[in-house]
Protein backbone atom coordinates (compact mmCIF):
# COMPACT_ATOMS: atom_id res chain seq x y z
CA UNK A 1 0.00 0.00 0.00
CA UNK A 2 2.76 2.49 1.20
CA UNK A 3 4.65 1.31 -2.67
CA UNK A 4 1.41 2.56 -4.50
CA UNK A 5 1.09 5.86 -2.08
CA UNK A 6 4.55 6.49 -3.43
CA UNK A 7 3.93 6.23 -7.04
CA UNK A 8 0.83 8.08 -6.90
CA UNK A 9 2.08 10.85 -5.65
CA UNK A 10 5.46 10.42 -7.78
CA UNK A 11 3.20 10.20 -11.19
CA UNK A 12 1.48 13.34 -9.36
CA UNK A 13 4.94 14.98 -10.31
CA UNK A 14 5.57 13.80 -13.27
CA UNK A 15 1.85 15.29 -14.38
CA UNK A 16 2.33 18.65 -13.25
CA UNK A 17 5.37 18.49 -15.45
CA UNK A 18 3.24 17.70 -17.79
CA UNK A 19 0.82 20.61 -17.60
CA UNK A 20 3.93 22.96 -17.43
CA UNK A 21 4.61 22.17 -20.79
CA UNK A 22 1.45 21.84 -21.94
CA UNK A 23 0.86 25.35 -21.38
CA UNK A 24 3.91 26.68 -22.93
CA UNK A 25 2.31 24.59 -25.85
CA UNK A 26 -0.64 26.44 -25.95
CA UNK A 27 0.99 29.92 -25.68
CA UNK A 28 3.06 28.56 -29.11
CA UNK A 29 -0.13 27.94 -30.89
CA UNK A 30 -1.31 31.46 -29.84
CA UNK A 31 1.74 32.74 -31.21
CA UNK A 32 1.44 30.59 -34.61
CA UNK A 33 -2.45 31.71 -34.48
CA UNK A 34 -1.27 35.33 -34.84
CA UNK A 35 1.48 34.94 -37.37
CA UNK A 36 -1.04 33.38 -39.57
CA UNK A 37 -3.42 36.26 -39.09
CA UNK A 38 -0.77 38.96 -39.96
CA UNK A 39 1.67 37.18 -42.52
CA UNK A 40 -1.59 35.42 -44.37
CA UNK A 41 -5.04 35.75 -43.32
CA UNK A 42 -6.38 34.48 -46.81
CA UNK A 43 -4.92 31.09 -45.31
CA UNK A 44 -6.43 31.08 -41.76
CA UNK A 45 -9.29 29.34 -42.20
CA UNK A 46 -7.74 26.38 -43.45
CA UNK A 47 -4.49 26.26 -40.83
CA UNK A 48 -7.58 26.30 -37.77
CA UNK A 49 -9.94 24.64 -38.73
CA UNK A 50 -11.50 21.46 -37.45
CA UNK A 51 -9.78 19.65 -40.04
CA UNK A 52 -6.82 20.82 -38.27
CA UNK A 53 -7.43 20.48 -34.73
CA UNK A 54 -5.96 16.93 -34.52
CA UNK A 55 -3.15 17.84 -35.70
CA UNK A 56 -2.59 20.21 -33.41
CA UNK A 57 -3.83 18.17 -30.20
CA UNK A 58 -1.31 15.45 -31.06
CA UNK A 59 1.38 17.64 -31.73
CA UNK A 60 0.39 19.77 -27.82
CA UNK A 61 -0.33 16.21 -26.47
CA UNK A 62 2.70 14.76 -27.36
CA UNK A 63 5.03 17.46 -25.91
CA UNK A 64 3.46 17.85 -22.63
CA UNK A 65 3.73 13.94 -22.51
CA UNK A 66 7.51 14.13 -23.39
CA UNK A 67 7.98 16.23 -20.27
CA UNK A 68 5.87 13.75 -18.18
CA UNK A 69 7.88 10.45 -19.51
CA UNK A 70 11.40 12.38 -18.93
CA UNK A 71 10.49 13.55 -15.12
CA UNK A 72 8.69 10.27 -14.39
CA UNK A 73 11.28 7.57 -15.89
CA UNK A 74 14.81 9.50 -16.19
CA UNK A 75 14.48 12.05 -13.10
CA UNK A 76 12.86 10.30 -11.01
CA UNK A 77 14.10 9.22 -7.39
CA UNK A 78 16.67 7.03 -6.42
CA UNK A 79 18.63 6.00 -3.42
CA UNK A 80 21.32 8.34 -3.41
CA UNK A 81 19.17 10.94 -4.27
CA UNK A 82 16.80 10.11 -1.30
CA UNK A 83 19.97 10.39 1.01
CA UNK A 84 20.85 14.16 0.27
CA UNK A 85 17.14 15.12 0.22
CA UNK A 86 16.03 13.40 3.25
CA UNK A 87 17.83 15.35 5.81
CA UNK A 88 16.92 18.49 3.62
CA UNK A 89 13.21 18.33 3.43
CA UNK A 90 13.18 16.93 7.02
CA UNK A 91 15.03 20.41 8.68
CA UNK A 92 12.58 22.52 6.26
CA UNK A 93 9.27 20.90 6.01
CA UNK A 94 8.97 17.91 9.14
CA UNK A 95 8.53 15.84 6.16
CA UNK A 96 9.11 11.64 6.75
CA UNK A 97 11.23 9.97 3.86
CA UNK A 98 7.49 8.27 2.86
CA UNK A 99 5.02 11.27 3.15
CA UNK A 100 6.34 13.30 -0.34
CA UNK A 101 7.44 12.64 -4.24
CA UNK A 102 10.24 14.34 -6.12
CA UNK A 103 11.85 14.93 -9.45
CA UNK A 104 15.03 15.85 -9.78
CA UNK A 105 18.67 15.17 -11.32
CA UNK A 106 21.84 14.70 -9.48
CA UNK A 107 24.88 16.77 -10.88
CA UNK A 108 27.91 15.52 -8.67
CA UNK A 109 28.59 13.51 -5.35
CA UNK A 110 30.92 13.98 -2.74
CA UNK A 111 33.72 11.37 -1.67
CA UNK A 112 34.74 10.72 1.74
CA UNK A 113 37.51 13.34 1.18
CA UNK A 114 34.88 15.88 0.77
CA UNK A 115 35.29 16.44 -3.25
CA UNK A 116 33.21 17.23 -5.73
CA UNK A 117 32.55 14.68 -8.24
CA UNK A 118 30.56 15.50 -10.90
CA UNK A 119 28.57 12.76 -12.41
CA UNK A 120 27.89 13.12 -16.49
CA UNK A 121 24.15 11.27 -16.27
CA UNK A 122 23.15 14.19 -14.58
CA UNK A 123 24.50 16.50 -17.66
CA UNK A 124 22.65 14.35 -20.06
CA UNK A 125 19.46 14.48 -18.45
CA UNK A 126 19.67 18.34 -18.86
CA UNK A 127 19.79 18.39 -22.17
CA UNK A 128 16.35 17.43 -22.54
CA UNK A 129 14.04 19.70 -20.34
CA UNK A 130 16.58 22.37 -21.76
CA UNK A 131 16.10 22.01 -25.30
CA UNK A 132 12.51 21.83 -25.17
CA UNK A 133 12.43 25.39 -23.42
CA UNK A 134 14.99 26.68 -26.21
CA UNK A 135 12.58 25.22 -28.41
CA UNK A 136 9.65 26.50 -27.19
CA UNK A 137 11.20 30.06 -26.88
CA UNK A 138 12.53 30.16 -30.46
CA UNK A 139 9.41 29.15 -31.54
CA UNK A 140 7.87 32.38 -29.56
CA UNK A 141 10.57 34.50 -30.93
CA UNK A 142 10.58 33.37 -34.39
CA UNK A 143 6.79 33.81 -34.64
CA UNK A 144 7.02 37.53 -32.91
CA UNK A 145 9.58 39.14 -34.57
CA UNK A 146 7.62 37.46 -37.90
CA UNK A 147 4.72 39.08 -36.92
CA UNK A 148 6.24 42.25 -36.38
CA UNK A 149 8.32 42.78 -39.70
CA UNK A 150 5.24 41.87 -41.76
CA UNK A 151 3.36 44.78 -39.86
CA UNK A 152 6.40 47.07 -40.62
CA UNK A 153 5.89 46.35 -44.31
CA UNK A 154 2.30 45.71 -45.02
CA UNK A 155 0.01 48.44 -46.33
CA UNK A 156 -3.04 48.91 -44.28
CA UNK A 157 -5.79 51.33 -43.00
CA UNK A 158 -4.78 53.57 -40.19
CA UNK A 159 -7.13 51.86 -37.99
CA UNK A 160 -6.33 48.26 -38.85
CA UNK A 161 -2.90 49.03 -38.55
CA UNK A 162 -3.24 50.45 -34.91
CA UNK A 163 -5.63 47.28 -34.03
CA UNK A 164 -2.95 45.16 -35.67
CA UNK A 165 -0.14 47.09 -33.04
CA UNK A 166 -1.90 46.68 -30.13
CA UNK A 167 -2.54 42.76 -30.73
CA UNK A 168 1.58 42.63 -31.62
CA UNK A 169 2.59 44.62 -27.68
CA UNK A 170 -0.01 42.67 -26.32
CA UNK A 171 1.30 39.34 -27.76
CA UNK A 172 5.29 40.95 -26.73
CA UNK A 173 4.30 41.45 -23.22
CA UNK A 174 2.75 38.37 -23.12
CA UNK A 175 5.92 36.61 -24.62
CA UNK A 176 7.82 38.47 -21.54
CA UNK A 177 5.38 37.49 -18.79
CA UNK A 178 6.08 33.54 -19.39
CA UNK A 179 9.73 33.97 -19.57
CA UNK A 180 9.80 36.06 -16.43
CA UNK A 181 7.50 33.58 -14.59
CA UNK A 182 7.55 30.09 -15.95
CA UNK A 183 10.87 29.45 -18.64
CA UNK A 184 13.37 31.48 -16.37
CA UNK A 185 12.82 30.39 -12.68
CA UNK A 186 12.70 26.55 -14.36
CA UNK A 187 15.87 26.89 -16.19
CA UNK A 188 17.21 28.46 -13.07
CA UNK A 189 15.66 25.38 -10.90
CA UNK A 190 17.96 23.16 -13.35
CA UNK A 191 21.06 25.48 -13.93
CA UNK A 192 21.76 26.66 -10.20
CA UNK A 193 22.50 23.53 -8.22
CA UNK A 194 25.16 22.65 -11.04
CA UNK A 195 27.45 25.37 -9.16
CA UNK A 196 26.79 24.02 -5.84
CA UNK A 197 24.56 26.38 -4.67
CA UNK A 198 21.53 24.68 -2.49
CA UNK A 199 18.28 26.56 -3.51
CA UNK A 200 16.66 25.24 -0.62
CA UNK A 201 13.05 26.54 0.60
CA UNK A 202 13.32 29.25 -2.25
CA UNK A 203 12.23 26.57 -4.97
CA UNK A 204 8.86 27.08 -3.82
CA UNK A 205 8.93 30.69 -5.26
CA UNK A 206 8.88 28.70 -8.74
CA UNK A 207 5.47 26.85 -8.34
CA UNK A 208 4.11 30.56 -7.08
CA UNK A 209 5.42 32.22 -10.17
CA UNK A 210 4.09 29.96 -12.07
CA UNK A 211 0.37 29.69 -10.42
CA UNK A 212 0.69 33.27 -10.50
CA UNK A 213 1.04 33.83 -14.39
CA UNK A 214 -2.06 32.63 -16.21
CA UNK A 215 -4.08 35.47 -13.82
CA UNK A 216 -1.54 37.99 -15.80
CA UNK A 217 -2.31 37.14 -19.13
CA UNK A 218 -6.07 38.18 -19.83
CA UNK A 219 -5.01 41.39 -17.73
CA UNK A 220 -2.45 42.37 -20.19
CA UNK A 221 -5.08 41.86 -23.04
CA UNK A 222 -7.42 44.52 -21.50
CA UNK A 223 -4.82 46.69 -20.83
CA UNK A 224 -3.36 46.94 -23.79
CA UNK A 225 -6.47 46.42 -26.59
CA UNK A 226 -7.85 50.13 -26.32
CA UNK A 227 -11.36 49.02 -26.91
CA UNK A 228 -11.47 46.16 -23.81
CA UNK A 229 -9.77 48.93 -21.67
CA UNK A 230 -12.50 51.91 -22.76
CA UNK A 231 -15.03 49.09 -21.94
CA UNK A 232 -13.87 48.13 -18.75
CA UNK A 233 -13.49 51.88 -17.79
CA UNK A 234 -17.12 52.32 -18.80
CA UNK A 235 -18.01 49.22 -16.52
CA UNK A 236 -16.33 50.85 -13.35
CA UNK A 237 -17.32 54.55 -14.14
CA UNK A 238 -20.41 53.83 -14.79
CA UNK A 239 -20.25 55.38 -17.81
CA UNK A 240 -20.85 54.64 -22.01
CA UNK A 241 -17.98 55.03 -24.44
CA UNK A 242 -18.21 55.53 -27.90
CA UNK A 243 -16.23 53.52 -30.44
CA UNK A 244 -13.34 56.04 -30.86
CA UNK A 245 -12.74 57.37 -34.50
CA UNK A 246 -9.78 56.92 -36.00
CA UNK A 247 -8.67 59.28 -38.85
CA UNK A 248 -7.00 58.07 -41.85
CA UNK A 249 -3.28 59.76 -41.93
CA UNK A 250 -2.06 60.11 -45.38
Amino acid sequence: MELLKGLGRFSLVSCIASIYALMLSLLSLQFYYRFIAVTSPTTLSSRFSLRTLPIYTVLIFLNAASWGLVSYYLNGPTLEKDLDLAPVLKSLYCLAPNSYAYIGIKYFTLTSSNQRVFLASGFLLILTPIALLMSLFSMLLYFGLGTYSSLKRKAMSQKNKDMQNQLLRTLVIQTVIPFCFMILPVGCMYLIPIIGWDIGASANLIAALVAIYPCFEPLVAMYCIKCFRMRIIGIITCRRHKNAQVSAIT
